[in-house]
């Protein structure tokens, strides 16, 4: 009931102030009282909604007209061994293709073409196996297996010929980096390496793209193959990711890397490394990004493999020897595992890619009232859809970068990057400002992690220049006070006059007088207009005005000037009076209402950062699981498990020196497990600490519904909550990133020990099976000394030796005459069956095969390999001296 008296009480005041306004204002038309400079102006518009209409935009960076790729495989007799490798590799990336519109042709080369297969389609069932079925060389042809790459790009180009040049061309070459023939003749290998460098020049000019696998042997020429993916030009700038190398010792690695040029190719496809947990799941998340497609490769020694949670008839797999391949069409949004059985799961490699396309539309809408354009506020808002047309509401965990180049009137160029946020599935920026005249165009990359990278390119529009928009006033009344020199002043705002769109400033230049009879002169101050008028009565001029731009205008001034007095200045302040009290009154009232909006806005702004932060932390909370498996992984890579050795045991079989020229010191420094783990426990305590935060101020943001009879009080205190939580959140995100970059780092780690591990297994398990003789002593003249390779047992001795150790006859050690050599000696077997022994040091020894009648040819080098059978010249740095020595291998 109080309450209804109290709206009464309120209603009957405000009625009460509007008798008395239209009282004063009858009171003051009935004494003739004029309310001065009265004139026709143009009425303010609504909320200026202007905005910059974007255009549908597709990615830039896809090829949608199609690649053309041809194969060039080097079949000469230095890769003969590797052939079934090589092919599997070829027939990897091919299956890689299936369904694609691709069109892949194949040249064999040696010293000249073996066989060629033209662009054939791998989108239906019989192209594809058709380019499977052609990468299965295995002919080994004795009269030709000598090297020219030029015949091969010369075949490979003419493939090209007459064929669509709109379609992206490309040239994938495998050799092993040299133009040479087995008899040595330099003229064979100049004109092989013009040839190449002519058809190379023809490629550029078909715009073909040249990727290069290169097998790294005893003769190559590895810098040949680089200035090849770049033409040969003389700028040493080559494109690293067309360029990769395969040791010849690692050939089974052969497959990755084709899956890496494979993707590369495609305007560098992002993808993601197949890497499997104890349990032989990979666990990953499909984004609502537009994914058209999921493609994961597999392979080594793998008995099952599939998609969890997926219906086998949603996905399409196949088989090709150790290989496996999904193709998983238009894939749910969402968490996917693939699951692998596998003896080895630590030999499992491969790739998962997401193909995603999605069109943009662009709106730069002014956020700000008022007609021109230079230094308003904006704002761009992106949305997306898909091939169809659909609107998709891309992942919250997207990344959008933007970027807004303007192009002023002399040509410089400034580039804007507002921050983006993505709001239910759209990506709006914060405001920014364009601050120059000229055109624009604008810049947008859509990332997310290492699955997707589309960007878009669009002119988006210019900021004209605006003259200044006047108001001619024809038929004022002003009211004006005499001054000292009897004339008659008044003001007029600047307002009432003229307006600059752009907020630049305006001045007058001239005034023109259009009645002679009471000139007039002018001063602008504080945006007003001064006038000092001459006489009373009539007034005519005009104003010449121009903006800071340097646009100008017009503007004229007509009406009826006459002398002020203090009765009718007294009535005036009683009205505005009036009209003030009402004013405050309303806007009190508004005020309030305002403020309570206000309030509710900050309440929803503060459930949508909390609903944030439980997303980010059960995405953290996976991430901090993969952590402590890896943490597992660590532990067994280093100290082992069960019988399998880890590295530091590795590391206790080896001498100082060898475990420092293995890197397996590293291993042994103090605290190094805890170190390496360190980070991401910090990160993984630092992300609960925020998790504690947000729960804080969630209670704080309860207590504060509860008491927020104080609008202003309730408003500060929950922004102070928005404030704190989001530095929570954004604590958790960076969290996560860093998190995963730990993870990966671990990973990266775990490899690399296994990889050193086995090294130094292989290296344990070696027999040595060459007798070494030392026939000249530099420092010990005629005497020889010799080491054996069986033991007491009569076994070939296993791992290792110091040089230090072989016998000099009659002498004792050959390290107890000249000191220590630092160098160990290892067992040596290359793939022909060629034996021999190889000399590791850790510091540079000079080395060189004995040749007959030509001397030695010395080099420095940290490791060299002797073959049974030959003599090899020695110098060693031992304390001040160098030592000589001959050494002979034999094999026993």
């Amino acid at each position: 009931m109080k309450k209804g008296l109290g709206n009464q009480k309120f209603m009957k005041m405000r009625l009460g102030c509007v008798l008395l306004l239209l009282t004063a204002i009858l009171f003051s038309g009935f004494w003739g009282i004029e309310s001065g400079m009265i004139y026709a102006k143009e009425e303010e518009g609504k909320k200026d909604s202007e905005k910059n209409e974007g255009e549908m935009l597709e990615p830039d960076n896809l090829n949608d007209k199609g690649y053309d790729v041809v194969y060039v495989i080097d079949n000469s007799g230095s890769v003969w061994k590797q052939q079934e490798i090589r092919n599997q590799a070829f027939r990897n990336i091919s299956n890689l293709a299936v369904g694609a519109d691709i069109r892949v042709g194949v040249v064999y080369f040696a010293d000249h073409v073996y066989d060629t297969l033209s662009l054939t389609s791998m989108e239906d069932k019989a192209g594809s196996e058709k380019v499977l079925k052609f990468l299965d060389m295995k002919q080994q042809d004795q009269g030709n297996i000598d090297t020219n790459i030029g015949n091969a790009l010369e075949a490979a180009a003419n493939m090209f010929d007459s064929q669509d040049s709109s379609r992206e061309r490309i040239i994938v070459l495998f050799s092993d980096g040299i133009n040479e023939n087995l008899a040595g003749d330099s003229a064979y290998k100049v004109a092989a390496d013009r040839k190449t460098e002519e058809q190379a020049a023809r490629l550029k000019k078909m715009k073909a793209k040249i990727y290069c696998v290169y097998l790294q042997k005893d003769r190559n020429d590895e810098a040949y193959l680089q200035r090849l993916v770049n033409y040969f030009s003389d700028e040493w700038d080559y494109v690293p990711s067309r360029f990769s190398k395969v040791m010849d010792s690692e050939i089974s690695t052969l497959s990755d890397k084709f899956a890496a040029i494979y993707f590369a190719m495609q305007n560098n496809m992002k993808y993601r490394e197949v890497n499997p947990d104890s349990s032989g799941n990979v666990n990953f998340y499909i984004p609502s990004l537009g994914v058209e497609k999921l493609q994961v490769y597999l392979d080594g020694n793998i008995q099952k493999s599939g998609l969890a949670s997926v219906k086998d008839s949603q996905y399409t797999m196949w088989k090709d020897k150790t290989a496996t391949f999904i193709e998983y069409g238009k894939p749910k949004a969402g968490d996917c595992t693939i699951e692998i059985e596998s003896p080895d799961l630590d030999g499992v490699s491969g790739t998962i890619a997401c193909y995603a396309y999605l069109q943009v539309s662009v709106d730069i809408n002014k956020k700000e009232k008022g007609k021109g354009e230079k230094g308003k506020k904006y704002e761009m808002v992106v949305h997306f859809y898909d091939r169809n047309g659909e609107e998709v509401k891309i992942d919250s965990m997207a990344s959008v970068e933007a970027t807004v180049i303007m192009v002023d009137e002399k040509g410089e160029e400034t580039e804007i990057t507002p921050a983006m946020e993505i709001e239910e599935g759209i990506a709006k920026s914060d405001a920014f400002v364009l601050d120059a005249y000229g055109a624009y165009r604008y810049e947008l990359h859509l990332t997310y992690e290492d699955f997707i990278d589309l960007s878009y390119k669009a002119e988006a529009g210019s900021v004209e220049k605006t003259a200044p928009v006047v108001h001619n006033i024809e038929d004022g009344k002003f009211k004006g006070e005499k001054t000292e020199d009897g004339k008659i002043a008044f003001s007029i705002k600047e307002s009432e006059l003229y307006e600059d769109l752009e907020g630049e400033g305006i001045s007058i230049e001239n005034v023109a007088q259009l009645n002679e009879a009471n000139k007039v002169s002018v001063t602008q101050e504080d945006g007003y207009v001064n006038v000092v008028a001459d006489d009373t009565g009539d007034v005519n001029f005009a104003l010449q005005i121009v903006d800071e731009s340097g646009m100008g205008a017009e503007v004229t001034v007509q009406g009826n000037l006459s002398d002020k007095g203090v009765a009718r200045m007294v009535v005036k302040i009683v009205i505005v009076a009036v009209l003030m009290i009402i004013l405050l009154f309303i806007l009190s009232g508004l005020r309030i209402r305002r403020k309570k909006e206000q309030l509710g806005e900050m309440f929803s702004e503060f459930e949508r950062i909390a609903s944030e932060f439980t997303k980010m932390i059960n995405v953290c909370d996976e991430e901090k699981e993969k952590f402590q498996e890896n943490e597992s992984r660590v532990r067994r890579a280093l100290h082992g498990e069960g019988k399998k050795m880890g590295v530091l045991e590795f590391a206790g079989l080896l001498e100082e020196e060898q475990r420092e020229d293995f890197g397996l010191d590293v291993y042994q420094r103090e605290n190094y497990e805890e170190d390496i783990l360190a980070e991401g426990k910090k990160i993984q305590k630092e992300i609960e600490n925020a998790k504690r935060g947000i729960g804080i101020y969630k209670g704080k943001e309860e207590s504060i519904k509860k008491n927020q009879g104080n609008v202003d009080n309730a408003i500060k205190e929950i922004r102070e909550c928005c404030g704190r939580a989001s530095e929570e959140l954004d604590k958790v995100k960076n969290g996560y990133r860093m998190l995963r970059e730990q993870n990966e780092k671990l990973i990266g780690k775990i490899r690399k020990m296994g990889i050193e591990a086995g090294t130094v297994e292989d290296m344990l398990e070696n027999e040595i099976v060459c007798k070494l003789s030392i026939r000249e002593i530099t420092t010990l003249p005629n005497v020889m000394g010799q080491k054996g390779c069986r033991n007491d047992a009569g076994k070939y001795i296993k791992g290792f030796y110091k040089l230090d150790d072989v016998k000099i006859l009659g002498k004792g050690k050959l390290g107890d005459n000249i000191g220590k050599t630092g160098i160990y000696i290892y067992g040596y077997e290359d793939e022909d069956g060629s034996v021999g022994l190889e000399l590791r040091s850790m510091r540079e020894f000079r080395f060189g095969l004995q040749r007959a009648g030509n001397g030695t040819d010395m080099e420095l080098k940290k490791e060299a390999v002797l073959l049974s059978g030959n003599r090899y010249s020695v110098k060693i740095q031992v304390n001040r001296w160098e030592v000589g020595m001959i050494l002979e291998v034999e094999a026993q």
